[in-house]
């Protein structure tokens, strides 16, 4: 049923049966790709992994009718899409749907200022900083380190300082104990 409903979106060139584009997105930046092909196709096309249907929108018009007018007719490939990130993302914004999302949606508006986007390459920039400090101080132990909890950690840093306004120090010392494994 979702194929007929997609069959008007140009498809992305390529493609094995089965496999779809799978092996051209693991041969090259999955993004670089997709931005060719949505440049090729006026900024929207369909691609195929694994007989999973997907779509690449860059087109405004498109993306406000999908969440603003249209947002019960679609939904979030969880299993798919967002799987081997939902220890990371846990249930938050990202990864809920319906009235979770909408609640979520609430409290977070009601703290988050568009000017922030100004500041949010600063505070990822500071986060990675950091990060790579930490670890050029770990590579002289030869010993390994689990680069998943160090993401996560750098990710909630940016976050809770972005929308919480809290140190790198606080979000190590809260965060953890509230969102990771």
């Amino acid at each position: 049923r979702r194929v007929w409903k997609l069959r008007h979106i140009p498809r992305a060139p390529g493609g094995l049966p089965l496999f779809g584009q799978a092996l051209t997105l693991a041969t090259v930046t999955p993004w670089d790709i997709m931005t060719t092909w949505w440049q090729e196709n006026h900024t929207i096309v369909r691609f195929n992994i694994f007989n999973k249907q997907m779509v690449v929108i860059a087109d405004p018009a498109h993306l406000k009718s999908i969440w603003q007018s249209n947002i019960k007719c679609y939904s979030k490939d969880k299993e798919f899409a967002y799987g081997p990130f939902l220890p990371l993302l846990g249930t938050g914004l990202v990864t809920s749907e319906g009235e979770l999302w909408k609640k979520q949606r609430l409290m977070v508006s009601s703290v988050f200022r568009i000017e922030i986007l100004d500041e949010i390459v600063g505070m990822a920039k500071r986060a990675v900083n950091r990060l790579c400090s930490k670890l050029d101080k770990h590579r002289e132990s030869g010993e390994p380190i689990d680069i998943e909890v160090e993401f996560r950690q750098l990710t909630l840093q940016v976050i809770g300082e972005a929308l919480l306004s809290l140190s790198a120090e606080e979000c190590d010392a809260v965060f953890p104990e509230l969102y990771l494994p």
